[in-house]
């Protein structure tokens, strides 16, 4: 065991990833890696096979990937680092593909979900891809999808509500500096901090209530232009007026009609 690795990293899997995730991760990242399969050189397959067995071996038991987390600084209590997310390789998702492909022909639903999680993170796409290919329980799809998310964000960003909605903004945003920043403060200050606070000083620091304020005006004069070019003319009242009067004329009529005939 090296603490000095980042076997999470290895395996292309979210830091808090459950048994059967690692499990999944190992057996697509082999897949990649055979020497009869991978387009790389025979030495080079090698070596990351040795990778991926290492990572499997420590993450895959509990007391050894206690022991790794408790070397590395990693508790309940501490958030993980989200740089680590910064470490993932696309063709660990490739090796998932094929059977991707038939699992969404018939459960078009992962589509959307996949691409939902991969607007947080890559990883956490694929490690639901993983999870959904391994453990078969696609009638828990949605439920799966959403428990991954909300596990991710406690992972990087603690527990409170306000923090990880702020967080989950921040990465589709792209503000990723912000979010990092984010992050830093949850692992110096613990995951049980006073969430308005962080939030405004994150804000403040990153010029975010400016730019939100930007948006809001930019979305006001837009709707205020638009109500503008729906405004109704006088002109076009008064037609409209007297197309109402003929069909009031038109409607008693009828029901005239209908009476004397009847």
């Amino acid at each position: 065991m090296n603490e000095k690795k980042d076997y999470y990293a290895t395996l292309g899997i979210i830091p808090n990833a459950e048994l059967v995730v690692i499990k999944a991760a190992y057996k697509a990242l082999l897949k990649v890696y055979h020497p009869d399969r991978f387009q790389g050189s025979k030495e080079e397959a090698h070596a990351k096979t040795i990778e991926i067995n290492e990572a499997y071996e420590v993450l895959s038991n509990q007391a050894t990937r206690k022991k790794y987390d408790d070397l590395r600084g990693n508790n309940k209590d501490k958030a993980y680092s989200y740089n680590e997310e910064n470490h993932y390789q696309e063709s660990f998702s490739d090796a998932l593909e094929k059977d991707w492909q038939v699992a969404v022909k018939y459960q078009p639903e992962l589509v959307s979900l996949f691409n939902e999680l991969s607007k947080l993170s890559f990883k956490l796409a694929f490690t639901f891809k993983a999870v959904m290919l391994e453990s078969k329980q696609f009638n828990k799809k949605e439920n799966i999808a959403n428990r991954m998310e909300l596990e991710y964000l406690a992972s990087y960003f603690g527990i409170d509500k306000k923090i990880q909605g702020f967080a989950k903004s921040l990465i589709i945003a792209k503000h990723r500096d912000a979010a990092r920043e984010l992050n830093r403060a949850i692992t110096v200050l613990g995951k049980k901090v006073d969430a308005e606070s962080v939030i405004a000083q994150v804000k403040n620091e990153f010029n975010l209530n400016a730019a939100n304020r930007s948006n809001h005006t930019q979305s006001s004069s837009k709707s205020q232009s638009d109500s503008e070019g729906f405004q109704v003319s006088e002109e076009d009242r008064k037609i409209g007026k007297v197309i109402w009067g003929v069909l009031c004329v038109l409607f008693t009529f009828l029901a005239l009609m209908s009476i004397v005939i009847n």
